[in-house]
């Protein structure tokens, strides 16, 4: 019986394991739901109704679960990756609360990850069928499977030599070699187009959302990237995830900064220092008047008088100051 699907609650005839597995009365408990990023509220709604009308709890608190995770490892702020069978998650939370506009969200996860590793050993050569052998499968992905560094050198090692091959022996008594399999299956987290799937992998995702966030947060959302779920759980996984990460940042931080100063910026820039050495003439500068009475902060009379001659007799209307050109007569005021 399957009671989630893609990170959310698809049957409710699952809760009775509330009296065959707690054995709990739920009419003195109270209980906690962990709750799905981006679940929808008629799902909360449901659980709810469900917990009260059909169970009798005396109390119920759902949280979402990348916080509690956080809360797990003593943190209040931090970025988590939460991957299990069905969908991936990246939620940021600041002081304890979650940012749902914030929240990504990948269709890939483990389920997928076996899947996609069933079919490279049928292009091996392997007779394997999606749903007969797929929890064999699942078990060849979880002694066996890693993250790999740097993917093109690794997938080449793998074509030149057999040190990435291991052996792993089927139910039935057969030996299976797995070589490039090993990395290739999970590397869908990090490239989703790998299995037909669009969207940003897990690293772009991290990088998107934190850099999404305030700039205030931002360093403390670096600094503490926690990793959730089973499909986390690849070995080689946070040192490729930190790599990809600082690889981006580099990459907005020097590329970012060195293209802001071409072209019109420049221009702009040789502008603004030309502006700065104009002698101090009323035509030109904007003074702030002294004194409490708000007055206009542009010099319009002057501005006029130096220009209005022309200005009338060109447009019919006075000529604004050169900073604000407002025809209709200034209006900007010192408090």
């Amino acid at each position: 019986m399957v009671l989630c699907k893609t990170g959310m609650i698809w049957n409710m005839c699952g809760t009775s394991a509330f009296f065959n597995e707690l054995k709990i009365d739920p009419t003195e408990s109270k209980i906690l739901l962990t709750d799905p990023p981006l679940n929808p509220s008629k799902n909360r709604e449901k659980m709810v109704e469900t917990m009260f009308e059909k169970y009798n709890f005396a109390g119920v608190f759902i949280q979402i679960q990348a916080v509690l995770t956080l809360y797990a490892q003593g943190l209040l702020t931090g970025l988590v990756i939460d991957s299990g069978d069905g969908v991936t998650h990246v939620v940021p939370v600041v002081d304890g609360y979650s940012f749902p506009h914030l929240t990504k969200r990948m269709n890939v996860a483990g389920r997928h990850i076996t899947s996609y590793l069933v079919d490279l050993l049928v292009r091996r050569g392997y007779a394997m069928n999606r749903s007969t052998d797929f929890e064999t499968v699942r078990d060849v992905k979880e002694k066996l499977c890693y993250i790999s560094y740097d993917y093109k050198r690794e997938y080449q090692l793998g074509l030149e030599t057999t040190i990435l091959v291991k052996n792993y022996t089927l139910p039935d008594g057969r030996v299976i070699k797995v070589g490039t399999e090993r990395f290739q299956a999970p590397e869908a987290l990090f490239t989703p187009e790998l299995i037909d799937v669009e969207g940003d992998g897990m690293a772009d995702m991290v990088f998107r959302c934190i850099q999404e966030m305030d700039i205030d947060n931002r360093m403390m959302l670096y600094q503490h990237i926690v990793l959730s779920g089973g499909s986390t759980m690849y070995p080689g996984l946070p040192s490729r995830l930190e790599k990809e990460i600082l690889d981006r940042y580099l990459e907005v931080v020097l590329k970012g900064n060195k293209d802001g100063l071409k072209g019109t910026n420049i221009n702009l820039l040789i502008w603004c220092l030309f502006l700065a050495t104009l002698p101090d003439r009323p035509s030109q500068n904007i003074k702030r008047y002294k004194g409490k009475v708000k007055q206009p902060i542009c010099n319009y009379e002057t501005a006029v008088a130096d220009r209005g001659s022309t200005a009338k007799k060109a447009y019919g209307v006075p000529w604004g100051c050169s900073p604000c050109r407002n025809y209709e007569g200034c209006s900007r005021v010192l408090d």
